[in-house]
């Protein structure tokens, strides 16, 4: 895998093995391609909001599957 962003390292893997387990949580699992979905409609709902480059966003949660999904999507935005 060539040097990749944040973002770009999620992207790549969701085209390259979007079946494969991205991430396990409590006994649930995403695959990339539904990790990669997530992230996309959670950085279009932080879009909708006002929130783009350059905004400040601090996120106040237990460690969940949200915290990471949250990191992508502002990395995407």
């Amino acid at each position: 895998m060539p040097d990749l962003l944040l973002d770009e390292c999620l992207r790549w893997h969701a085209r390259r093995d979007p079946k494969k387990k991205a991430l396990i949580f409590f006994g649930r699992s995403w695959s990339y391609y539904e990790l990669n979905d997530r992230v996309n409609r959670l950085a279009n709902g932080f879009l909708s909001l006002g929130i783009g480059h350059g905004s400040n966003v601090a996120v106040l949660s237990h460690n969940t599957n949200t915290v990471l999904e949250s990191c992508f999507a502002l990395a995407r935005i």
